[in-house]
């Protein structure tokens, strides 16, 4: 290279690193630690009634506001008006309950506000459970016939009876739930042929065929309010008798699990979440002019007690992720009942419009 090369390639070599930006070490912007995550809000569905000293009123509260429901009229002096159930698919909010309408009792539901009545023409109807399963509606009640009832359920407004022991007797559907294309419904019947005395035994019935429940004594004395099936199996939940007392306990698969250490108890209404198991009922803790029922869950037959400041009764669980929803009342020292509802054991009292007392029935919480 010739000295004026080697001139040119050095000048050319300044300007370049002349004009070149100087080099750094890329910032590093630390990633900010993930905060927690914000609670979903929820929206709390309970169905209930208002009370009178004359009447009832059916209707549900939405987040503590009560909306009332449309009934027949009924001539009687006392007209009843209930609703047992509530259930929640999409934007559309069911209620099953019955009644009075031309001095009979007729069961129906409510969706958003509509009435469908499920009248017989020969008996009294009542509905005391429902769920939702696509563009279904199934009822679980019976049909009075004043000497005797049928356990029944309904498909919309379409009813099927169900098997019982024999004719004449009083039995009950108390609770229904859809699995797949399985129906299962809940309930009691009676094992004495006179209807006029009850021999209350539990059962379950699948698509129609039932399957009797083992109480604790050798009649098989008990009642099943309530069902629901998880993991492959059946959970119902209930009370037998125990001696001359209650004696809460649930069934899964047939196989009963007893509640000894809350006799006298009550167990109302069951849910399952994963492998845990929760039930809602009450427990009795006063005797004589003590007596009071205290509302109660259960989980994973562990005993938790609710608050309530006098006497009270839990009757619906729902069970929404890791939130525990219960619906019931108390008693206020008068002739009228507080609703409410507990959500992971916190109480909110309800309104139940302008009427002076009430009752919580039954619970269902969505996301907002």
């Amino acid at each position: 290279m010739t000295s004026i090369q080697r001139s040119i390639f050095t000048s050319v070599l300044m300007i370049c690193l002349f004009l070149m930006p100087a080099c750094r070490p890329e910032e590093v912007v630390p990633t900010p630690e993930p905060g927690p995550k914000a609670a979903r809000e929820t929206v709390v569905h309970v169905a209930g009634w208002g009370d009178t000293e004359d009447e009832s009123f059916a209707g549900y509260w939405q987040d503590g506001q009560w909306k009332g429901l449309s009934a027949c009229s009924d001539p009687r002096e006392r007209p009843w008006r209930y609703a047992n159930a509530i259930s929640v698919s999409g934007d559309d909010v069911y209620v099953a309950g019955y009644n009075g309408c031309d001095s009979k009792l007729v069961a129906c539901y409510w969706k958003n506000g509509v009435r469908t009545d499920l009248a017989h023409p020969a008996a009294d109807s009542h509905a005391r459970s429902m769920c939702v399963s696509g563009d279904d509606v199934y009822i679980a009640g019976w049909l009075d016939f004043g000497d005797y009832t049928i356990p029944c359920y309904w498909k919309n407004d379409a009813c099927t009876e169900l098997n019982r022991l024999g004719p004449s007797r009083v039995d009950m559907a108390e609770a229904i739930v859809v699995s797949g294309n399985d129906v299962y419904v809940a309930g009691t019947v009676n094992r004495n042929p006179d209807a006029s005395q009850m021999i209350a035994s539990p059962c379950y019935w699948k698509n129609g065929e039932r399957v009797d429940l083992k109480a604790y004594d050798t009649l098989n004395l008990g009642f099943a309010h309530s069902i629901c099936v998880a993991n492959g199996k059946v959970y119902v939940a209930g009370h037998v008798a125990y001696g001359c007392s209650s004696m809460p306990c649930y069934w899964v698969d047939g196989v009963r699990y007893d509640l000894k250490n809350d006799v006298p108890g009550w167990a109302n209404s069951i849910q399952v979440s994963g492998t845990d198991i929760h039930i809602a009922g009450m427990v009795q803790t006063g005797e004589g002019e003590s007596y009071k029922t205290t509302p109660c869950v259960w989980k994973n037959k562990v005993r938790t007690d609710l608050d309530m400041a006098d006497s009270g009764s839990a009757w619906s669980i729902f069970v929404l992720d890791q939130n525990v929803f219960v619906a019931g009342f108390g008693n206020s020292g008068s002739y009228y009942k507080v609703p409410c509802y507990w959500k992971n054991g916190v109480r909110t009292d309800l309104v139940p419009g302008g009427y002076p007392g009430g009752c919580a029935h039954s619970v269902f919480a969505t996301y907002r």
